[in-house]
């Protein structure tokens, strides 16, 4: 243990839960959502995704905000959509920054288990990450 649960490797295209790994399949830029998929895990968000989005299906999937809010995380204030949706039984919330991505997944609960190791996730703003002095 010690190590991260989950790691989304999009440069090599996999993923891995644990000490299991399996191929990340990515969607094209030209595609309406920025998503992933594997065995594993799969995520979903539009590409114009605005505070006045609700709810969308990708691949036989749902998915819905929850929440939208401004949060302040490690001391960075960010807009925050809570996304739920159920994979296989499971509960799940994605926790998306428009300008971070996806950088923490927990249970219907809202408790965040788990947590990007990068400043920017899954989906960033290409302009994404600190400022350097």
């Amino acid at each position: 243990m010690g190590g991260p649960e989950v790691v989304i490797d999009a440069g090599r295209k996999r993923i891995s839960v644990r000490d299991l790994a399996a191929p990340l399949d990515i969607c094209s830029q030209t595609e309406k959502y920025l998503c992933f998929s594997s065995e594993f895990l799969s995520f979903a968000v539009p590409r114009n995704l605005s505070e006045k989005s609700t709810a969308w299906n990708y691949g036989g999937t749902d998915y819905n905000v929850l929440e939208y809010r401004d949060e302040l995380i490690l001391g960075q204030e960010l807009s925050l959509y809570f996304i739920g949706t159920s994979i296989e039984g499971r509960d799940l919330v994605f926790y998306f920054s428009k300008e971070r991505g996806l950088f923490a997944l927990g249970g219907a609960d809202r408790v965040a288990t788990i947590f990007s190791v990068g400043y920017c996730g899954f989906g960033a703003e290409i302009n994404c990450g600190p400022a350097l002095p």
